[in-house]
């Protein structure tokens, strides 16, 4: 298995133990965390790696909106109507999670439906646990794609994945991060 192969499916692992907390927590009365914006940023993150790594050019001109976009209209991956368009998903949700720590003039719930939006007291309302769901579903159909390829396609993508490390290292370097200097776990 290469590279980007082993990074999918380890991925989306990680993807489906957070769901399985993420619905134990909802589904125990006596806990009362909120948990919809760390599905969202989950959910949205996961959503970039794979949208970088599926539609990126080497030149890495395509902006992260753009990149949304492709990959929810992808119809191999996702409905066209699940995140109704890359505007509510990428402007409202994303953004507005990992900016102001709430989607823009829409609430967050957590409801039992795979619907990642709906009505809730009158008001449009992201479903984080529909969210999740629908983006790890869709994610594993990019993952099992990722699976099946071979040759040119596959060596092209193991090469993002590690031009994708190496402007993260590069990054890491300007952090003057001493490991030795952090506590054992």
């Amino acid at each position: 298995m290469s590279p980007v192969q082993t990074h999918a499916q380890h991925t989306i692992k990680y993807l489906e133990q957070d769901l399985v907390s993420y619905e134990a927590v909802f589904n125990d009365n006596s806990l009362k965390g909120k948990l919809g914006v760390g599905m969202i940023t989950n959910a949205t993150a996961a959503l970039d790696l794979f949208a970088w790594l599926l539609y990126q050019t080497l030149d890495q001109r395509i902006s992260n909106r753009d990149l949304f976009k492709k990959l929810i209209a992808d119809a191999r991956f996702f409905v066209a109507a699940d995140f109704i368009n890359e505007r509510v998903l990428y402007g409202i949700v994303r953004c507005g999670v990992v900016h102001q720590f709430y989607p823009k003039d829409i609430a967050i719930v957590a409801v039992n439906r795979d619907d990642p939006f709906v009505q809730y007291n009158g008001k449009a309302a992201v479903n984080a646990i529909g969210l999740y769901r629908t983006t790890l579903e869709g994610l594993k159909k990019v993952r099992d794609h990722i699976l099946t390829l071979s040759g040119k396609d596959l060596d092209e993508m193991d090469f993002k994945l590690e031009l994708r490390r190496r402007l993260d290292e590069e990054q890491l370097d300007g952090a003057k991060l001493n490991i030795h200097t952090l506590p054992q776990a």
